[in-house]
């Protein structure tokens, strides 16, 4: 059920009904004007084109954008109601981005009643600025940010929600990979409880505060529109694979554990264990809902995306291409290692790269002949590999 909520309904419910707990209201503007002004007890879910046109084609849900305790509310029936505002939707029709996420919404909670604000927040402030907070403060502000930061002006005792005072460590990505902020890598203790080996410092201004503890790796870069992180994602991923296979386990973190450390854990997943972008997004925010990669950041690992595609493609094309084999050759016996002085008159590949010792697998024994050094025809080639 979609219907327009008038300014009168909401502004009542908000003055009678401080702990208003039946009814959740999700504004999708800007950051920089949600935090200036915005009703109160409402929740910033920002969104970008790309989720946009996720969610539009369905893969991608809504239950991806929204905090964790607002999930929970949602799931466990606590709330019956869903208000969904921008800056001014006519009352003839919503606002574009307005109607995906109504959509969007209906097909993940169909028996919540679903209503958009009749003309926006713009009038809303205009008629109730009572009803309305300013300046409102949030963990990271940054106006190119999809910001994932649960409602902070709920119930401070509710677990579920985001804060510097409850988020007390990190979460575990994968057995030996954990994602955190620069609190918690600031805290020996915690670290040493969590088995901690290792830590990827992804900053410019944290200082590395156990370094003769530690093994540390730091990729000195700034949350903002201009780094290029991808940049650095075949370091970051070497750093944590290495780290994995010694047997140890490896913190990545920033600031607030939000953007940048998230960026790196989301394009590991992605190369070590072949997640789509959606894939990674939605695997780490399930394990610390306050992700939020900046706009930056999420087109680098979209085109990050695209880069191991072709790269997939390309050894699927290399494997599947019929093998340039000589017709003839000499049969070894396993493992025999051979060095060649000259670059041999062979077109293999290897050879073409002046690479002058390579070792013969193993071959069946009814093919191993020697004939004093003479070739000899045989259908049982021996494959090449550099030894």
């Amino acid at each position: 059920m979609i219907s327009k909520c008038n300014c009168l309904e909401i502004t009542a419910e908000l003055v009678i009904e401080s702990t208003h707990t039946s009814r959740i209201i999700l504004d999708i503007r800007e950051p920089m004007l949600f935090e200036k002004s915005h009703i109160k007890d409402s929740i910033n879910l920002l969104t970008s084109s790309l989720l946009l046109r996720r969610l539009q084609r369905g893969s991608l849900t809504i239950s991806c954008l929204l905090p964790e305790n607002v999930v929970l509310r949602l799931e466990n029936d606590s709330c019956d109601s869903i208000v969904l505002c921008d800056e001014n939707s006519s009352t003839q029709e919503m606002g574009r981005n307005l109607s995906i996420i109504v959509n969007a919404m209906k097909k993940s909670y169909p028996h919540k009643n679903i209503y958009f604000l009749e003309k926006g927040f713009d009038h809303f402030c205009e008629e109730y600025p009572q009803a309305c907070s300013f300046d409102y403060p949030v963990l990271e502000s940054n106006p190119l940010s999809i910001n994932l930061v649960p409602d902070l002006s709920t119930d401070p005792t509710d677990k579920n929600v985001f804060s510097p005072h409850t988020d007390l460590c990190p979460v575990s990505i994968l057995p030996y990979l954990y994602l955190g902020s620069a609190n918690h890598a600031s805290q020996q203790e915690l670290l040493d409880k969590l088995g901690i080996t290792a830590i990827l410092n992804v900053s410019k201004t944290i200082p590395s505060a156990f370094a003769h503890s530690y093994n540390y790796r730091n990729i000195a870069i700034e949350d903002n529109a201009r780094e290029n992180i991808s940049s650095h994602f075949d370091d970051a991923i070497n750093f944590i694979e290495d780290v994995n296979n010694r047997g140890g386990r490896v913190l990545v973190h920033c600031h607030a554990g939000i953007s940048r450390s998230a960026t790196i854990c989301i394009a590991y997943l992605m190369r070590q264990k072949g997640f789509s972008l959606d894939e990674a997004y939605e695997y780490t925010k399930k394990r610390r809902s306050a992700i939020s990669p900046n706009f930056n950041f999420l087109g680098q690992l979209l085109a990050f995306e695209r880069e191991l595609k072709e790269q997939h493609q390309q050894n699927n094309n290399i494997t599947t291409a019929p093998s340039k084999r000589p017709a003839t050759a000499k049969c070894f016996p396993p493992k025999l290692t051979l060095n060649f002085n000259t670059k041999p008159p062979m077109t293999s590949q290897a050879f073409e790269k002046n690479t002058e010792f390579f070792t013969y697998s193993p071959m069946p024994k009814n093919c191993i002949s020697f004939f004093n050094g003479s070739e000899m025809s045989s259908p049982c080639l021996p494959l090449m590999t550099p030894s």
